[in-house]
């Protein structure tokens, strides 16, 4: 019998007095694994579900060879100020982020049960009574683990704490149709309305995407749509059109919230070996920015630029 005792999923972090995530203070429980890959993804670190080594060289002493000595595979080295790490050799036992006493090398991910998370989660309820705040499940995608998901959302629910999904949409109706029974609102990403461009920028098609977002519509689930702005990529007036003419047909929608692409998650990539697709990529100027609400408010949209 699966229980909050023994129901574990695969946890980046639990962000707490997190503002950003829904109405009022909130609690942000972001799980491993997504099935999309986005280029401008700035946590890549929820994309895989398995645990990654997390390297800050800007926390490393210059002569420290600790890591080095510990690491039964020989997959850390030195070279000048830097630990170098190789990963085809690392198993990510977790020897090295032990004796690392500036915290440099880091893993990240790990397995909690409900019951763990919910330890954290009630610290923070006083806050939420008085903000109107509560609990966010986010990721990568939660329904990919959609039944350690939907255990944390009841759990939540039996608490008395408010629940928001913030979900990509790309899962099968019947996770998300069960998610509903857990959740007050829903925070549902919109990468691009052109399914083979979203398949270049996502790794993945769009037609699951948006039937899932009209049949929650359809349902009345209290929506807010996320679609980060990334120049170049879906800020042109044909996408912004038929995300109009998109939007137009959700009846339960309550605002699209614009969220322009920053560069913050470019270091991220390097901490974790990782190469950033877009890193001749710059931020949307202001203007931009603003254009682009206007465009989308004078169709009747209503939108929220989130800084």
């Amino acid at each position: 019998m699966v229980t909050a005792e023994n129901n574990k999923g695969m946890i980046v972090k639990v962000q707490r007095f997190s503002t950003q995530d829904g109405p009022g203070i909130r609690t942000t429980v972001f799980l491993k694994g997504c099935p999309l890959s986005c280029l401008w993804c700035s946590n890549p670190e929820t994309q895989s579900m398995e645990v990654q080594l997390e390297y800050d060289w800007n926390r490393c002493d210059d002569d420290c060879i600790e890591c080095i000595n510990v690491c039964i595979r020989g997959a850390l080295a030195r070279r000048g100020k830097r630990v170098i790490i190789h990963r085809e050799k690392c198993i990510r036992d977790g020897a090295c982020t032990r004796i690392c006493h500036k915290k440099a090398l880091m893993l990240v991910g790990v397995e909690m049960t409900v019951a763990q998370v919910m330890t954290e989660i009630l610290k923070d309820k006083p806050f939420y009574a008085r903000s109107g705040g509560g609990v966010t499940i986010s990721g990568g995608e939660p329904l990919n683990q959609a039944r350690f998901t939907l255990e944390l959302a009841k759990s939540c629910n039996q608490s008395g704490i408010s629940t928001v999904l913030d979900t990509c949409g790309f899962c099968t109706w019947k996770a998300l149709e069960k998610a509903l029974a857990y959740f007050d609102m829903v925070y549902f990403d919109l990468k691009h309305m052109d399914s083979l461009e979203h398949r270049r920028l996502t790794g993945v098609d769009n037609s699951l995407i948006l039937d899932n977002c009209c049949r929650l519509s359809a349902k009345g689930v209290p929506m807010f749509l996320r679609m980060p702005l990334i120049p170049g990529l879906n800020d042109k007036d044909e996408n912004l059109s038929q995300l109009i003419h998109f939007v137009r047909k959700l009846p339960s929608y309550e605002e699209l919230h614009l969220l322009p692409y920053h560069r913050i998650g470019k270091i991220k990539y390097e901490m974790l070996g990782l190469e950033y697709c877009l890193s001749d990529l710059q931020q949307p100027k202001k203007e931009t920015v603003l254009r682009v609400a206007q465009f989308l408010m004078q169709a009747g949209i209503k939108v929220k630029v989130v800084w």
